[in-house]
């Protein structure tokens, strides 16, 4: 599966602004920004910074400009027939990984996915000991992507960790200056059973005698 918070390789942008100064008014904090406002200060100062270029400099300076502006629309039509391409492959595989699921499951298979997942080198480092034992029961995982990202769902068999027999989590992306950036996830809340949260370690502390 091809996951869409893969790096987007575009030409370098070329930056052409006026040198920073501070300015305690100039714009208003991260948080009360309003993006319309900040952005059309950014573009006047630097028409102004161009404006005080020589003639010959400031023709550069807007080809330059138009150079980027081309390259960016690019980028964008890239990433959008990128999406489409996917979706359709995502359809595609979609009656091979049902066929594989039913494999698994019927053979029993042990540690199927549990020892795939250790020999994916892009997330065996995020598989602690402690989560072996959890996903040694995991039947089945599932991708479906859509427009603002992709959604796994983990199915499971029943186990003595948890309640739920399926998970989802979800990862969100924003676009910006033409490429997909992360920005969050969200996931199921796990039903955990008495005892058995593998994410609580339990310390057992001795009583000192007096």
């Amino acid at each position: 599966h091809s996951q869409q918070h893969q790096e987007v390789k575009e030409e370098e942008k070329v930056a052409v602004a006026p040198p920073a100064e501070k300015k305690e008014d100039a714009c208003c904090s991260d948080d009360e920004c309003d993006d319309a406002h900040c952005g059309a200060d950014k573009a006047k100062e630097v028409e102004t910074f161009i404006a005080s270029l020589p003639a010959p400099a400031q023709e550069a300076v807007r080809k330059l400009q138009d150079l980027q502006k081309k390259t960016e629309d690019l980028n964008k039509q890239f990433l959008e027939e990128k999406k489409a391409l996917e979706a359709k492959y995502e359809k595609l595989n979609l009656p091979v990984f049902e066929e594989r699921a039913e494999v698994v499951a019927s053979n029993s298979i042990e540690k199927f996915w549990l020892t795939a997942m250790k020999n994916n080198p892009m997330i065996a480092d995020s598989i602690e000991e402690a989560d072996e034992a959890a996903l040694e029961f995991l039947q089945d995982i599932q991708t479906n992507t859509n427009e603002k990202g992709f959604e796994l769902t983990f199915k499971f068999k029943e186990n003595p960790f948890f309640s739920d027999t399926v998970l989802h989590k979800k990862y969100i992306f924003a676009e910006e200056d033409g490429e997909l950036i992360f920005e969050k996830a969200e996931g199921t809340q796990i039903q955990w059973l008495p005892g058995k949260n593998l994410t609580v370690k339990l310390v057992t502390k001795k009583q000192r005698h007096k």
